[in-house]
Protein backbone atom coordinates (compact mmCIF):
# COMPACT_ATOMS: atom_id res chain seq x y z
CA UNK A 1 0.00 0.00 0.00
CA UNK A 2 1.34 3.11 -1.00
CA UNK A 3 1.51 5.90 2.06
CA UNK A 4 1.81 9.31 1.36
CA UNK A 5 3.92 11.93 3.07
CA UNK A 6 3.30 15.87 3.84
CA UNK A 7 7.19 16.18 4.76
CA UNK A 8 10.07 14.73 3.38
CA UNK A 9 13.50 15.10 5.09
CA UNK A 10 16.69 14.16 3.05
CA UNK A 11 19.47 13.51 5.46
CA UNK A 12 23.46 12.95 3.89
CA UNK A 13 26.12 10.99 5.20
CA UNK A 14 27.62 13.59 7.39
CA UNK A 15 24.63 15.19 9.31
CA UNK A 16 23.45 12.36 11.27
CA UNK A 17 22.70 14.26 14.28
CA UNK A 18 19.54 14.55 15.97
CA UNK A 19 19.44 17.99 16.15
CA UNK A 20 20.02 18.44 12.42
CA UNK A 21 17.75 21.43 11.66
CA UNK A 22 15.86 19.86 8.92
CA UNK A 23 14.34 16.64 11.55
CA UNK A 24 13.33 19.23 14.12
CA UNK A 25 8.91 19.66 14.23
CA UNK A 26 8.36 16.16 12.21
CA UNK A 27 5.26 14.50 12.35
CA UNK A 28 5.74 10.79 12.63
CA UNK A 29 2.22 10.07 11.06
CA UNK A 30 2.44 12.41 8.27
CA UNK A 31 6.44 12.99 7.24
CA UNK A 32 9.04 10.88 6.25
CA UNK A 33 13.04 10.90 7.15
CA UNK A 34 14.92 9.62 3.48
CA UNK A 35 18.47 8.08 3.83
CA UNK A 36 20.26 6.91 0.91
CA UNK A 37 23.57 5.24 -0.07
CA UNK A 38 24.61 5.80 -3.50
CA UNK A 39 27.19 5.02 -5.79
CA UNK A 40 28.02 9.15 -6.72
CA UNK A 41 29.01 9.98 -3.53
CA UNK A 42 31.17 7.13 -3.19
CA UNK A 43 33.08 6.64 -6.22
CA UNK A 44 32.87 9.76 -7.78
CA UNK A 45 36.58 10.01 -6.49
CA UNK A 46 38.11 6.74 -5.38
CA UNK A 47 37.46 7.88 -1.45
CA UNK A 48 39.59 4.92 1.00
CA UNK A 49 37.13 1.69 1.57
CA UNK A 50 36.74 2.61 5.08
CA UNK A 51 35.91 5.50 4.42
CA UNK A 52 32.85 4.06 2.53
CA UNK A 53 32.33 1.60 5.43
CA UNK A 54 32.51 4.38 7.92
CA UNK A 55 29.84 6.29 6.28
CA UNK A 56 27.32 3.53 5.60
CA UNK A 57 27.54 2.06 8.66
CA UNK A 58 26.70 4.89 11.03
CA UNK A 59 24.04 5.83 7.90
CA UNK A 60 22.71 2.51 9.14
CA UNK A 61 22.84 2.56 12.47
CA UNK A 62 21.64 6.15 12.57
CA UNK A 63 18.31 5.26 10.53
CA UNK A 64 17.64 2.59 13.24
CA UNK A 65 18.01 5.16 16.05
CA UNK A 66 15.10 7.40 14.49
CA UNK A 67 13.03 4.26 14.20
CA UNK A 68 13.21 3.83 17.56
CA UNK A 69 12.38 7.28 18.00
CA UNK A 70 9.06 6.21 16.67
CA UNK A 71 10.38 8.66 13.16
CA UNK A 72 9.65 6.76 9.57
CA UNK A 73 12.47 6.33 7.78
CA UNK A 74 13.13 5.33 4.23
CA UNK A 75 16.66 3.85 3.91
CA UNK A 76 18.01 2.96 0.69
CA UNK A 77 20.90 0.60 0.43
CA UNK A 78 23.37 0.70 -2.37
CA UNK A 79 22.41 -2.64 -3.59
CA UNK A 80 19.26 -1.93 -3.31
CA UNK A 81 17.87 -2.97 -7.18
CA UNK A 82 16.12 0.20 -7.96
CA UNK A 83 18.77 2.66 -6.31
CA UNK A 84 18.98 5.77 -8.91
CA UNK A 85 23.00 5.86 -8.28
CA UNK A 86 22.80 9.47 -7.11
CA UNK A 87 20.72 11.71 -4.43
CA UNK A 88 19.26 13.84 -6.56
CA UNK A 89 17.84 10.54 -8.64
CA UNK A 90 16.54 9.44 -5.15
CA UNK A 91 14.94 12.43 -3.64
CA UNK A 92 13.35 12.44 -7.06
CA UNK A 93 12.06 9.00 -7.05
CA UNK A 94 10.73 9.04 -3.41
CA UNK A 95 9.40 12.44 -3.49
CA UNK A 96 7.18 10.89 -6.59
CA UNK A 97 6.52 7.80 -4.59
CA UNK A 98 5.21 9.69 -1.17
CA UNK A 99 3.96 12.38 -3.52
CA UNK A 100 5.60 14.86 -0.67
CA UNK A 101 4.22 18.08 -0.35
CA UNK A 102 7.75 19.68 1.19
CA UNK A 103 11.20 18.50 0.97
CA UNK A 104 13.82 19.49 3.65
CA UNK A 105 17.51 19.44 3.55
CA UNK A 106 19.84 20.85 5.35
CA UNK A 107 22.67 22.80 3.68
CA UNK A 108 25.14 20.66 2.55
CA UNK A 109 29.05 20.69 3.40
CA UNK A 110 29.94 19.50 -0.25
CA UNK A 111 29.20 22.30 -2.42
CA UNK A 112 29.02 20.01 -5.68
CA UNK A 113 26.29 18.34 -4.06
CA UNK A 114 24.12 21.04 -3.14
CA UNK A 115 24.35 22.17 -6.47
CA UNK A 116 23.30 19.06 -7.81
CA UNK A 117 20.33 18.89 -5.16
CA UNK A 118 19.31 22.61 -5.61
CA UNK A 119 18.96 21.65 -9.46
CA UNK A 120 17.19 19.07 -9.23
CA UNK A 121 14.10 20.49 -10.19
CA UNK A 122 12.23 19.92 -6.98
CA UNK A 123 11.12 22.87 -4.54
CA UNK A 124 13.55 22.59 -1.62
CA UNK A 125 13.20 24.28 1.86
CA UNK A 126 16.45 24.55 2.79
CA UNK A 127 17.97 24.73 6.86
CA UNK A 128 21.16 26.58 7.89
CA UNK A 129 23.48 24.46 9.01
CA UNK A 130 23.41 25.57 13.06
CA UNK A 131 26.04 22.58 13.79
CA UNK A 132 28.65 25.34 12.41
CA UNK A 133 30.18 27.89 14.65
CA UNK A 134 29.78 30.47 11.53
CA UNK A 135 27.12 30.47 9.32
CA UNK A 136 27.30 31.37 5.51
CA UNK A 137 26.03 34.49 5.47
CA UNK A 138 28.39 35.39 9.11
CA UNK A 139 31.24 34.11 7.31
CA UNK A 140 30.85 36.28 3.92
CA UNK A 141 29.82 39.03 5.78
CA UNK A 142 33.39 38.98 7.76
CA UNK A 143 35.28 38.17 4.38
CA UNK A 144 33.73 40.37 2.10
CA UNK A 145 36.28 43.28 1.00
CA UNK A 146 39.00 41.30 2.37
CA UNK A 147 42.12 41.08 -0.79
CA UNK A 148 43.10 37.87 1.03
CA UNK A 149 41.30 35.57 3.24
CA UNK A 150 43.88 33.59 5.76
CA UNK A 151 42.44 31.07 7.81
CA UNK A 152 44.75 32.13 11.23
CA UNK A 153 42.39 35.32 11.15
CA UNK A 154 39.33 34.01 10.51
CA UNK A 155 40.07 31.36 14.02
CA UNK A 156 40.87 34.30 15.57
CA UNK A 157 37.26 36.03 14.98
CA UNK A 158 35.41 32.94 15.59
CA UNK A 159 37.28 32.68 18.67
CA UNK A 160 36.63 36.10 19.67
CA UNK A 161 32.40 35.71 18.89
CA UNK A 162 32.39 32.45 20.85
CA UNK A 163 34.60 33.31 23.92
CA UNK A 164 36.49 29.49 23.76
CA UNK A 165 39.70 29.34 25.02
CA UNK A 166 39.47 33.30 25.39
CA UNK A 167 40.60 35.14 28.61
CA UNK A 168 37.93 37.46 30.25
CA UNK A 169 40.22 40.13 29.12
CA UNK A 170 39.79 38.87 25.31
CA UNK A 171 43.08 37.90 25.68
CA UNK A 172 43.72 33.40 23.85
CA UNK A 173 43.84 31.46 27.05
CA UNK A 174 47.70 30.63 26.88
CA UNK A 175 49.07 33.86 25.95
CA UNK A 176 49.28 32.97 22.10
CA UNK A 177 46.46 32.53 19.41
CA UNK A 178 48.35 29.06 18.99
CA UNK A 179 51.32 26.39 19.50
CA UNK A 180 52.06 25.17 15.92
CA UNK A 181 55.73 25.81 16.23
CA UNK A 182 55.41 23.56 19.70
CA UNK A 183 52.76 20.95 17.95
CA UNK A 184 55.53 19.99 15.14
CA UNK A 185 58.17 19.01 17.72
CA UNK A 186 58.57 15.33 18.17
CA UNK A 187 57.08 13.60 21.58
CA UNK A 188 59.53 13.43 24.07
CA UNK A 189 61.09 10.44 24.90
CA UNK A 190 59.40 8.13 27.30
CA UNK A 191 55.95 9.63 26.52
CA UNK A 192 53.43 7.46 25.18
CA UNK A 193 50.49 8.95 23.95
CA UNK A 194 47.37 6.44 25.33
CA UNK A 195 46.04 3.72 23.51
CA UNK A 196 43.00 5.23 20.89
CA UNK A 197 39.56 4.10 21.47
CA UNK A 198 38.53 0.64 19.82
CA UNK A 199 35.13 -0.19 18.57
CA UNK A 200 34.34 -4.09 17.83
CA UNK A 201 32.09 -3.83 14.02
CA UNK A 202 28.71 -5.26 15.08
CA UNK A 203 26.74 -7.28 12.28
CA UNK A 204 25.38 -4.20 10.79
CA UNK A 205 28.65 -3.00 10.14
CA UNK A 206 29.53 -6.18 9.19
CA UNK A 207 26.95 -6.15 6.29
CA UNK A 208 28.63 -3.11 5.15
CA UNK A 209 31.92 -4.26 4.92
CA UNK A 210 31.03 -7.05 3.22
CA UNK A 211 29.38 -4.96 0.22
CA UNK A 212 32.17 -2.52 0.48
CA UNK A 213 34.25 -5.17 0.08
CA UNK A 214 32.22 -6.44 -3.00
CA UNK A 215 31.58 -2.80 -4.53
CA UNK A 216 34.64 -0.99 -3.99
CA UNK A 217 38.06 -3.69 -4.12
CA UNK A 218 39.84 -1.40 -6.90
CA UNK A 219 39.93 1.36 -4.62
CA UNK A 220 43.16 1.87 -2.64
CA UNK A 221 43.35 0.77 0.75
CA UNK A 222 42.29 -1.90 3.00
CA UNK A 223 39.41 -2.67 4.82
CA UNK A 224 41.49 -4.47 7.31
CA UNK A 225 40.94 -3.75 11.46
CA UNK A 226 38.39 -1.37 10.97
CA UNK A 227 37.24 -0.48 14.43
CA UNK A 228 35.21 2.94 13.78
CA UNK A 229 32.22 3.88 16.45
CA UNK A 230 29.20 4.48 14.56
CA UNK A 231 26.78 5.46 17.20
CA UNK A 232 26.78 8.11 19.09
Amino acid sequence: MRRSARRLALVLGDQLSFDLASLQGLDPAQDVVLLAEVAEEAGHVPHHPQKIALIFSAMRHFAAALRQRGLRVQYVRLDDADNSGSLPGELLRWADHFGAQEIHLTECGDWRLEQALRHCGLPIYWHVDQRFLCSREAFAAWSGGRKQLRMEYFYREMRRRSGLLMNGDGTPVGGAWNFDADNRKALPRGVRPPQPLRSAPDALTGEVLALVAARFSHHYGSLAAVDYPVTH
